[in-house]
């Protein structure tokens, strides 16, 4: 097996509840089965060392964060590899949207955000960004099952998940930025329940981006 010519980095973005992570998993499983290296990157606010409470820092941490590893790929010595970004700086984008929407952050904040996402060196490294919508009712009865509670949390509720729909849609609808990465809009309200066959999607849509013998090894063309 030859070795890939260059890094694959692919983000995944959107609503929480959506199945990004779900589907994100399957492939990095798939990808490592077939004998190429995987490296995951997750940038979800669970375990950040700020306060939940304080949605601008934490979400100025988590887009550094992701600046941060975007920006050391290809830096080292290591050879080429796939990167699989859960929550990337284009997910940071679609956030800071929806909270800007709602009141919650300032047209400043939103500003360095995009600044961040903006940067060429970055943006031209993210090859795909699959951006996952379902519907709100989804998005919150999924995150309720097998729960001892079914209480509102600070983004999941009806108002802030129905933002980030709204956010997550107007980007995936919106003009792609030069040289930035290719978009591509997954509906798993309408695949719902069809996890493989969601997988399967987002597996032909890199095989586009691959030599032919690396989309051949991932079995895309079966």
């Amino acid at each position: 097996m030859t070795a890939l010519p260059r890094d694959i980095v692919i983000e995944f973005a959107g609503m929480p509840k959506s199945g990004k992570t779900t589907v994100l998993d399957i492939l990095s499983h798939r990808i490592r089965r077939a004998g190429w290296t995987a490296a995951d990157f997750h940038g979800g606010g669970r375990y950040a060392p700020v306060g939940k409470k304080n949605l601008a820092s934490l979400n100025l941490y988590l887009a550094g964060s992701a600046l941060q590893y975007v920006a050391t790929i290809g830096s080292d010595e290591r050879p080429p590899r796939f990167h699989l970004l859960d929550r990337g700086l284009n997910d940071r984008v679609i956030f800071s949207r929806a909270l800007r929407s709602l009141g919650l952050l300032d047209g400043v904040h939103v500003a360095a955000i995009e600044q961040l996402a903006d940067v060429p060196d970055v943006r031209s490294k993210v090859d795909l960004c699959f951006v996952f919508t379902t519907t709100s009712e989804l998005s919150l009865r999924r995150e309720r099952a097998n729960r001892l509670t079914t209480a509102d949390g600070r983004i999941m509720n009806s108002p802030r998940i129905e933002a980030l729909r709204k956010a997550a849609t107007d980007f995936s609808a919106a003009e792609p930025a030069p040289a930035g990465p290719r978009i591509i809009p997954v509906d798993t309200a309408r695949l719902d329940g069809a996890v493989r066959e969601t997988a399967r999607f987002a597996l032909e849509a890199i095989a586009t981006i691959v030599p032919e013998d690396v989309a051949r090894s991932l079995g895309a063309d079966t």
